[in-house]
């Protein structure tokens, strides 16, 4: 339920707002300091992130009480809760984008690596921030023998355990 009328006035909700805003946007800023913008794949993580910075961080700063009111019933706590499950989640995020950009690799392959931007948030929206940071989404179990070999690489690269593969 909406709270209409809520307003972020108490020093420990700015606290509290403040210290989950940075965290989230350190850990994925992080996350897209170490990707290879010159490459499909890691370009379009970087973007779709970007999506998913301005979603759930610039979005909610730049009208906090609206956004908390609406979409966290006037809960910070709440809203810090999500933002503190998305960090913990970061891994299950790079495999979601990676699998995403694999089942619509050749639309955005397609794509000047510098206009990946111009339709990440499309990409963005069919996900959405909830299943972003699920334990894999549902297009991860398709990936080939190479597709893992490189998403491997990708999430080493940014500082996450790869997927254990069976043989």
């Amino acid at each position: 339920m909406a709270v209409d009328d809520f307003k972020l006035t108490k020093e420990e909700d700015w606290k509290v707002f403040d210290a989950a805003t940075a965290k989230h946007l350190d850990c994925f800023e992080a996350i897209q300091k170490k990707l290879n913008q010159q490459s499909h794949a890691e370009r379009f993580i970087f973007e779709v992130l970007n999506d998913f910075n301005y979603e759930m961080v610039d979005e909610v700063c730049n009208d906090p009480d609206y956004q908390i009111g609406t979409y966290w019933n006037g809960s910070v706590k709440d809203y810090a809760n999500q933002i503190q499950w998305e960090v913990n989640n970061a891994r299950y995020v790079v495999i979601n984008l990676y699998t995403c950009y694999i089942k619509n690799k050749a639309e955005i392959d397609s794509i000047d690596v510098d206009y990946i931007s111009d339709d990440s948030m499309e990409y963005y929206c069919e996900i959405g921030p909830e299943d972003l940071c699920t334990d894999y989404y549902k297009w991860a179990d398709t990936l080939t023998s190479n597709q893992i070999n490189d998403l491997n690489r990708i999430l080493v690269k940014t500082g996450f355990e790869p997927l254990a593969v069976q043989v």
